[in-house]
């Protein structure tokens, strides 16, 4: 997921702290309403499932947690994947 400006940076940042997570026997899950802003920030947000990854800053060591979504009538589900370890 790449932030490019202060427009897209904000509609990301709205999305992605609207996920409410949880561990679930051992598997962090989160859950969200649909919303447009959605499908407009994560890519192929307009299919029924997907993937998509969100990298930390250089500073912060070059993590990367790669994070699985599908829709369930009006909410989306996730599932973290993978958190690499810090570069």
């Amino acid at each position: 997921m790449v932030f490019n400006n202060g427009t897209t940076d904000s509609m990301t940042t709205s999305v992605l702290s609207s996920i409410k997570w949880k561990i679930h026997f051992g598997v962090t899950i989160g859950v969200c309403q649909e919303t447009p802003a959605f499908s407009a920030v994560v890519p192929d947000g307009d299919k029924d499932s997907g993937e998509f990854y969100i990298k930390s800053s250089p500073l912060a060591g070059e993590q990367k947690t790669t994070i699985a979504w599908y829709r369930d009538e009006s909410e989306i589900n996730f599932k973290i994947i993978e958190i690499t370890r810090p570069q």
